[in-house]
Protein backbone atom coordinates (compact mmCIF):
# COMPACT_ATOMS: atom_id res chain seq x y z
CA UNK A 1 0.00 0.00 0.00
CA UNK A 2 1.43 3.78 -0.85
CA UNK A 3 1.97 6.25 1.62
CA UNK A 4 2.34 9.49 1.44
CA UNK A 5 4.29 12.58 3.23
CA UNK A 6 3.51 15.36 0.84
CA UNK A 7 0.94 16.30 -1.54
CA UNK A 8 1.58 14.45 -5.12
CA UNK A 9 1.06 17.69 -6.55
CA UNK A 10 2.91 20.52 -5.09
CA UNK A 11 2.12 23.34 -7.43
CA UNK A 12 -0.70 24.47 -9.19
CA UNK A 13 1.02 25.24 -12.48
CA UNK A 14 1.15 20.89 -12.63
CA UNK A 15 -2.65 20.80 -11.55
CA UNK A 16 -4.19 19.59 -14.96
CA UNK A 17 -8.08 18.34 -14.69
CA UNK A 18 -8.50 14.45 -15.07
CA UNK A 19 -4.29 13.71 -14.62
CA UNK A 20 -3.19 12.27 -11.67
CA UNK A 21 0.41 11.16 -10.52
CA UNK A 22 -1.19 7.64 -9.86
CA UNK A 23 -3.92 6.96 -12.47
CA UNK A 24 -6.54 3.76 -11.11
CA UNK A 25 -7.12 1.35 -13.32
CA UNK A 26 -10.03 -0.69 -12.82
CA UNK A 27 -10.43 -4.71 -13.76
CA UNK A 28 -12.67 -3.53 -16.53
CA UNK A 29 -10.09 -1.30 -18.01
CA UNK A 30 -11.27 2.51 -17.27
CA UNK A 31 -8.47 4.49 -15.82
CA UNK A 32 -9.37 7.15 -13.33
CA UNK A 33 -6.81 10.21 -13.78
CA UNK A 34 -5.47 9.06 -16.48
CA UNK A 35 -6.19 11.83 -18.65
CA UNK A 36 -9.84 11.02 -19.52
CA UNK A 37 -12.58 12.88 -17.61
CA UNK A 38 -15.33 10.51 -17.55
CA UNK A 39 -19.15 12.22 -17.24
CA UNK A 40 -20.33 11.19 -13.86
CA UNK A 41 -24.16 10.14 -12.79
CA UNK A 42 -25.58 10.83 -9.46
CA UNK A 43 -29.19 9.87 -8.75
CA UNK A 44 -31.84 8.99 -6.86
CA UNK A 45 -35.92 8.25 -6.65
CA UNK A 46 -38.59 11.46 -7.43
CA UNK A 47 -40.28 11.75 -3.62
CA UNK A 48 -41.97 8.93 -2.90
CA UNK A 49 -42.45 6.29 0.06
CA UNK A 50 -40.39 3.13 -0.10
CA UNK A 51 -42.70 0.44 1.52
CA UNK A 52 -43.23 -3.31 0.43
CA UNK A 53 -46.39 -1.98 -1.11
CA UNK A 54 -44.42 0.82 -3.09
CA UNK A 55 -41.30 -1.65 -3.95
CA UNK A 56 -42.58 -2.45 -7.55
CA UNK A 57 -42.35 1.13 -8.38
CA UNK A 58 -39.66 1.41 -6.61
CA UNK A 59 -37.68 -1.05 -9.07
CA UNK A 60 -39.27 0.11 -11.93
CA UNK A 61 -37.87 3.90 -11.35
CA UNK A 62 -34.37 2.61 -10.36
CA UNK A 63 -34.47 0.31 -13.24
CA UNK A 64 -35.99 3.13 -15.89
CA UNK A 65 -33.01 5.55 -14.61
CA UNK A 66 -30.42 3.60 -14.96
CA UNK A 67 -31.05 2.23 -18.39
CA UNK A 68 -31.98 5.74 -20.03
CA UNK A 69 -28.49 6.99 -18.29
CA UNK A 70 -26.95 4.31 -20.11
CA UNK A 71 -28.69 4.59 -23.34
CA UNK A 72 -27.90 8.45 -23.34
CA UNK A 73 -24.01 7.91 -22.90
CA UNK A 74 -23.98 5.63 -25.32
CA UNK A 75 -25.94 7.72 -27.83
CA UNK A 76 -23.20 10.29 -26.91
CA UNK A 77 -20.56 8.42 -27.36
CA UNK A 78 -19.11 9.10 -24.03
CA UNK A 79 -15.58 7.19 -23.05
CA UNK A 80 -16.85 5.96 -20.30
CA UNK A 81 -19.38 6.57 -17.57
CA UNK A 82 -19.11 6.93 -13.72
CA UNK A 83 -22.15 6.00 -11.84
CA UNK A 84 -22.53 7.20 -7.68
CA UNK A 85 -25.39 5.67 -6.08
CA UNK A 86 -26.18 6.71 -2.61
CA UNK A 87 -28.29 4.44 -1.00
CA UNK A 88 -31.53 6.32 0.64
CA UNK A 89 -31.87 5.38 4.64
CA UNK A 90 -34.81 3.08 3.74
CA UNK A 91 -32.37 1.11 1.17
CA UNK A 92 -29.85 1.17 4.04
CA UNK A 93 -31.97 -0.11 6.87
CA UNK A 94 -33.42 -2.88 4.98
CA UNK A 95 -29.89 -4.50 3.36
CA UNK A 96 -31.64 -6.87 1.52
CA UNK A 97 -33.63 -3.84 -0.76
CA UNK A 98 -30.21 -1.92 -1.12
CA UNK A 99 -28.41 -4.99 -1.96
CA UNK A 100 -31.31 -5.82 -4.94
CA UNK A 101 -31.15 -2.05 -6.27
CA UNK A 102 -27.34 -2.31 -6.16
CA UNK A 103 -27.26 -5.32 -7.93
CA UNK A 104 -30.16 -4.33 -10.58
CA UNK A 105 -27.69 -0.93 -11.61
CA UNK A 106 -24.20 -3.47 -11.40
CA UNK A 107 -26.37 -5.87 -13.91
CA UNK A 108 -27.53 -2.92 -16.16
CA UNK A 109 -23.94 -1.22 -16.30
CA UNK A 110 -21.92 -4.65 -16.91
CA UNK A 111 -24.81 -5.39 -19.91
CA UNK A 112 -24.39 -1.90 -21.12
CA UNK A 113 -20.21 -2.66 -21.47
CA UNK A 114 -21.20 -6.19 -22.93
CA UNK A 115 -23.27 -4.79 -25.42
CA UNK A 116 -22.02 -1.45 -26.18
CA UNK A 117 -18.47 -1.02 -25.02
CA UNK A 118 -19.41 1.59 -22.21
CA UNK A 119 -16.76 1.56 -19.67
CA UNK A 120 -18.48 2.16 -16.63
CA UNK A 121 -17.26 2.35 -13.07
CA UNK A 122 -19.70 1.75 -9.85
CA UNK A 123 -19.58 3.47 -6.30
CA UNK A 124 -22.27 2.95 -3.71
CA UNK A 125 -22.66 4.43 -0.63
CA UNK A 126 -24.30 3.29 2.40
CA UNK A 127 -26.30 6.29 4.23
CA UNK A 128 -25.20 7.25 7.54
CA UNK A 129 -28.09 6.16 9.45
CA UNK A 130 -26.86 6.42 13.01
CA UNK A 131 -28.74 9.07 15.14
CA UNK A 132 -31.97 8.42 12.61
CA UNK A 133 -34.98 10.36 13.55
CA UNK A 134 -36.96 12.51 11.49
CA UNK A 135 -37.56 15.35 11.22
CA UNK A 136 -33.87 15.58 11.33
CA UNK A 137 -32.68 17.23 14.06
CA UNK A 138 -30.12 20.67 13.98
CA UNK A 139 -26.81 19.69 16.12
CA UNK A 140 -26.61 23.18 18.11
CA UNK A 141 -23.48 25.35 17.42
Amino acid sequence: MMTFTKLSIDSLDNFVYGVCPHPMRLANGLVIGGGTVYPELNFTLPAMEISPATWPEVRAQYTQIITEACARAVDLAAPGLVVEFELLPELTQNPSWGAEITRLIHETLEETQLKHGLLTAFRVTPNDIREFARPPWTRPS
